[in-house]
């Protein structure tokens, strides 16, 4: 790693102009070494940045992945990031949308969502960035969703005093009739 490079990453208080710079160092961080037995190199950037920033490896894995993501295939965000247009959560969730994807399509969502999104919300801007992703490659969006739909399903959970909590994944509309249908239900408790 970069000699100095802990006084690079504060956690805290950064100002919007710091962000891409932090971003860029984040991206060339490289914690690689040998295993104990000399044989085998692994990658311990997570814990290293994770251990300076007061993180769990985990929550660092996900700040490298997307500052390198932004780094090498998010040009034009990382732009917009430095020009104060756009703040990290914006950044943050465009990154994490193409990551799966390659540098093309990618290309072709950053175009399409950052054309509005100075002037959005972070809300209107996830809404666009849903229909980016969508509009990028519908045959793996309708996959998606018979994935998601296949993984449905309804959880009861005893609890104490005599209660059951009841959990539930399934699709909009279905959601939209549960939690009304207990309303219009008569009740089945005696006054």
């Amino acid at each position: 790693m970069p000699g100095g490079w802990i006084c690079w990453l504060p956690s805290n208080g950064t100002s919007p102009c710091f962000r891409p710079r932090k971003q860029q160092v984040l991206a060339s961080l490289d914690g690689r070494a040998l295993d104990w037995s000399g044989t085998k190199v692994i990658d311990y950037t997570g814990e290293q940045v994770g251990a300076a920033l007061r993180l769990s490896p985990g929550t660092a894995e996900r700040r490298l992945s997307i500052a390198r993501t932004l780094v090498d295939r998010l040009p034009a965000t990382l732009d917009l990031l430095r020009c104060g247009q756009i703040t990290y959560p914006y950044a943050m969730k465009l990154s994490e949308a193409v990551i799966t994807f390659d540098d093309e399509t990618t290309a072709k969502i950053e175009r399409r969502v950052l054309i509005r999104a100075a002037e959005q919300t972070l809300s209107q801007f996830g809404t666009s960035l849903r229909r980016a992703v969508i509009a990028a490659d519908p045959r793996r969006a309708a996959q998606r969703h018979d994935e998601a739909v296949a993984q449905r399903r309804v959880v009861f959970t005893p609890q104490d005093d005599g209660v059951t909590e009841l959990w539930a994944l399934h699709g909009g509309r279905q959601s939209v009739t549960a939690a009304t249908r207990p309303r219009c239900a008569p009740s089945w408790r005696k006054p």
